[in-house]
């Protein structure tokens, strides 16, 4: 689901959706990646909150659980791993991530 929304494409400097910042503001400290916020997934997750008039986290929770997120990295096409904050985010989305 999120692979066709911002993963093989270049990521934009797009506003984060309000719902999408209160998941990511919910990391830790500890446990952000020099990139929070910073990265495809948050613009692809983004994209489903806006698209779905999402207005909590729970309406997130809801259209996202169960999915599973892809990133590649763009210049040679190879699964990445998840950053710290991703990670976290997906878990507490209740979703799957590939690596």
């Amino acid at each position: 689901m999120l692979k066709d929304l911002a993963q093989k494409q270049k990521v934009k400097e797009e506003k984060i959706h309000p719902v999408v910042q209160k998941a990511y503001d919910k990391v830790s400290a500890r446990k952000r990646s020099a990139f929070h916020c910073k990265c495809g997934e948050v613009d692809a997750l983004s994209r489903i909150a806006e698209d779905a008039d999402t207005r909590t986290i729970s309406d997130l929770r809801k259209i996202v659980k169960n999915g599973t997120s892809e990133a590649y990295d763009l210049a040679d096409d190879t699964l990445k791993a998840l950053c710290s904050s991703y990670a976290w985010v997906l878990k507490f989305l209740r979703m799957k991530g590939k690596k």
